[in-house]
Parts: C-alpha cells; sequence; structure tokens
C-alpha cells in the first residue's frame, strides 16, 4: 500500500513542474506558460483534487506536416518524501498534435494521443500511463485551453504489457503564448497581431507575410519594429528564417 501511495504521489505531482531550460529546436516552437488544475477519479463517482493552479510550461515544436506538432512538458523532477533527493521522472512527450481551423474563425481545435509512455524510467518500477488531449486555443488572443486525460496502467509492466486497472488523472491546462522568441543572437523577436496590422519587434530586414495557403501577401523592410497593414484573417510570416503563426483582427 505504501508503494501505491507512493506511484500515486509521483503521477500527481508530475504536472505541477516547470521545464528546465531551453529545448533545441527542430523546427519552429511556441511555449504557453500556464497552470494546471489536476483530479483523479479514486473510485466510481468520485474524484479526488490533487492540485490547484499550479504553473507549467507547455512547449509546441512544429513537425515536417504543417499544423502538426510535438507537446513537451520537459525535464521533471520529484522529491518522492518531504525532504527527500529529486528523482527525475522525465519528459511527458505527445506527438503528432494537430492543429485545425476548421471554420476559419481563428479558434483551432487541438487534439492528440499517445497510447503509452514511461515516466521515472531510471527507477525500479517506471510508471506507465496514456495520454489524450483535446482543447483548443484562440488565434486572435493567443490563449491555449486542454484537457489532458491520463490513464495510468497500475499493473503494465514490460514483462506483462496489460492495461487492465487503469486509473484517470485529468489534467485543465490553461495559458498564454509566450510573445517574445530568442534568435541566434539572443535578442528578443516578437511578431503578433493588433487591430489592422502584424506588429514585428526586435528584427531588422524583410518581413515576408504569406496567406495560410502559401501565397504570398506582402513583402516589408523593417528596421528594428514595424507594423504591416493586413485585412482581418490568419497569416504566416517570416521574419529571420522563423515562421510565426499570427491573426489580424
Amino acid at each position: 500500500m505504501k508503494k501505491f501511495y507512493t506511484l500515486l504521489l509521483s503521477v500527481a505531482t508530475v504536472f505541477a513542474v516547470s521545464a528546465q531550460g531551453p529545448m533545441k529546436a527542430k523546427g519552429d516552437i511556441t511555449s504557453y506558460d500556464g497552470t494546471v488544475d489536476i483530479s483523479m477519479q479514486i473510485s466510481e463517482g468520485s474524484v479526488m483534487e490533487l492540485a490547484k493552479d499550479m504553473p507549467v510550461t507547455i512547449t509546441l515544436e512544429e513537425q515536417d506536416a504543417s499544423n502538426v506538432y510535438e507537446l513537451v512538458l520537459a525535464d521533471f523532477n520529484l522529491a518522492l518524501t518531504p525532504g527527500g533527493d529529486p528523482i527525475p521522472l522525465g519528459d511527458i512527450v505527445v506527438p503528432n498534435v494537430t492543429f485545425t481551423d476548421d471554420n476559419g474563425d481563428g479558434i483551432v481545435d487541438v487534439a492528440g494521443s499517445v497510447e503509452l509512455i514511461a515516466l521515472a524510467e531510471e527507477q525500479d518500477q517506471p510508471i506507465y500511463a496514456g495520454v489524450d488531449i483535446t482543447g483548443s486555443t484562440d488565434m486572435f488572443l493567443n490563449e491555449l485551453a486542454l484537457a489532458i486525460d491520463v490513464i495510468w496502467y497500475m499493473g503494465y509492466l514490460p514483462e506483462n504489457p496489460t492495461m487492465d486497472n487503469p486509473w484517470p488523472i485529468y489534467v485543465s491546462f490553461t495559458g498564454t503564448k509566450n510573445a517574445g522568441v530568442a534568435d541566434l543572437t539572443g535578442d528578443a523577436v516578437s511578431v503578433y497581431g493588433v487591430d489592422g496590422a502584424v506588429k514585428v519587434d526586435g528584427f531588422s530586414g524583410v518581413a515576408e507575410v504569406y496567406s495560410v495557403d502559401g501565397r504570398l501577401v506582402k513583402a516589408q523592410t523593417i528596421d528594428n519594429e514595424a507594423q504591416i497593414e493586413l485585412a482581418g484573417g490568419l497569416y504566416i510570416v517570416r521574419v529571420n528564417g522563423k515562421s510565426y503563426k499570427v491573426a489580424v483582427r
């Protein structure tokens, strides 16, 4: 029973810690700072609150396909006992998370899942779980809301790969997109939408604006900061070799 509650503490706290340090980019990266509420179903009709308003950062790295991302909560460390040494739980990684704006209204549906991940792999008994993500992001407000359902398979072992005895853990995330992105010189480049324009700060050179179907809409030379006047809608802005998805009101 003691081991059960130790594992429960591990899973409950894994969402309540922040990523440590920057990630190395393979594609365009966006991060959202926010908080999570966590609850766990302990019996039929009974849910126990495990955490509320705990700060986390979610990072999205664009994969080969457009609007498909790898979602990461990275480099978690947790002390399993009060005052004990932190134990690395590893990364929570969900690949192939899709962002789809079916109605063209700037409200983007988010969906993704992974059947099995292992946490605390360096421990005697890793924690195995599946993850299912649903939610939405408002391109105009740069806000992200996610429901992250984690199913902990308590009886799963590599030598006994059964997914019986699942324990649901419900994680609710709300966060706001980080506006600034550091370039290779360490300077912050910000690209975001305002009324009737895209605002670019901290960049000197040519900014290219494309429609979501890939057509070049406008190219403008910028000296440190400028506004590019545009009609309302969704655009992809290229500056300094990076792409930014921007909504103009």
